[in-house]
């Protein structure tokens, strides 16, 4: 079994800072030119409802139950007529019809969960406004034939990058009126300094290069920047400094690394306390188990974490009638090989021997 990279760091939270250069390009061109770049997922989101906002009256701005509390508290704030609809995040297989909302007044968010949902949207124009989130899909099979009107994502979830969303149409045709002006903000010039300088900070800790830089020097600038975003409701304009680094890594296959990765792996099976999101034709974002008892759920996680294996819940808070609903995220991307497969696989096996025996 592979031996753990580096105890100093561990497995996943946010990404270290790393060259561009030294990630795999895509195959082929982006399949996605048309697009609009801002410093978060959540602008450009807000950029697209305030421009449909002033084209027609927007009854609804439909959301998922079990969506981002975060995003979810963050849209609450800004738009006074958010609802909610019920769906099955952690099958991909269930047939959701967009014909639910037939008004032409409504817009639908429809996210794609864990880079492994597809929807199908009808053609007719007797349909609401259809927007696709692919923040944990980015590049996935139903976000490059997404056939929603409009798609969004948060790019820092995917690309190592300090901060960036990005918008487009499906459609090829430009998101936003090109004459959309944006006031500077320079608080923005701080936030991604900041998140710059932790991720610099985590790269020399984890080369062993900067042994006196704690944990709590990077994390505590992590904090404070998620802290300031989570109450910032504005949409600024983008330094062009910051949108040509977030264009250096536009280009790459993240996708390869993690299919590689949940490829070596291979499927847990015969382990009772969870369920493993797989799909044959889409790369889930991570290692997704998802358990009905949120016993096992927290045992698992607060172990993972005594071995410096950092897990994500996604997402804590939200509330879902189905009998598996706690689900578990563990990162496979490009910063992993397959000896941490190895590591991370032994010790969900080594839990799993420790808990059925308890």
């Amino acid at each position: 079994m592979g031996a753990l990279v580096s105890t100093n760091i561990g497995y996943g939270s946010f990404f270290h800072a790393v060259e561009a250069e030294s990630l795999i390009n895509l195959g082929s061109d982006l399949p996605i030119t048309n697009y609009e770049l801002f410093y978060t997922g959540r602008h450009a989101i807000k950029a697209l409802l305030d421009a449909i906002f002033k084209e027609k009256n927007i009854k609804k701005i439909w959301l998922p139950k079990y969506y981002c509390q975060h995003v979810t508290e963050w849209l609450v704030f800004n738009f006074s007529n958010i609802d909610f609809y019920d769906i099955n995040p952690f099958d991909p297989e269930e047939k959701f019809s967009i014909t639910n909302f037939s008004d032409k007044g409504d817009v639908v968010i429809l996210n794609n969960f864990w880079g492994v949902f597809d929807y199908d949207i009808p053609e007719t124009r007797d349909r609401a406004i259809c927007i696709g989130d692919h923040s944990h899909g980015w590049l996935s099979n139903g976000c490059i034939n997404s056939k929603a009107d409009f798609c969004f994502a948060s790019l820092r979830k995917t690309l190592p990058v300090p901060l960036g969303g990005i918008l487009w149409r499906p459609d090829g045709k430009r998101p936003l009126d090109n004459n959309l002006r944006l006031e500077r903000n320079t608080d923005f010039d701080k936030i991604w300094n900041d998140i710059s300088n932790a991720m610099s900070k985590k790269a020399g800790h984890l080369k062993s290069e900067e042994d006196n830089i704690s944990k709590e020097d990077y994390l505590s600038l992590i904090y404070a920047s998620e802290a300031f975003l989570h109450k910032q409701y504005d949409v600024v304009a983008m330094q062009e400094t910051h949108r040509k680094h977030i264009i250096d890594f536009l280009h790459k296959d993240y996708t390869s690394y993690k299919q590689a990765n949940l490829d070596y792996m291979m499927p847990f099976e015969g382990i009772e306390m969870f369920q493993q999101i797989r799909h044959p034709k889409n790369t889930p974002f991570g290692l997704h188990l998802v358990f009905k008892n949120e016993r096992a759920f927290n045992a698992l996680r607060t172990y993972l974490i005594t071995q410096d294996i950092y897990p994500s819940q996604l997402w804590p808070g939200n509330r879902i009638d189905l009998p598996w609903k706690y689900l578990l995220n563990i990162h496979v991307d490009f910063r992993y090989s397959t000896a941490d497969m190895d590591y991370i696989t032994s010790h969900i096996k080594k839990w799993s021997k420790s808990y059925n025996s308890g």
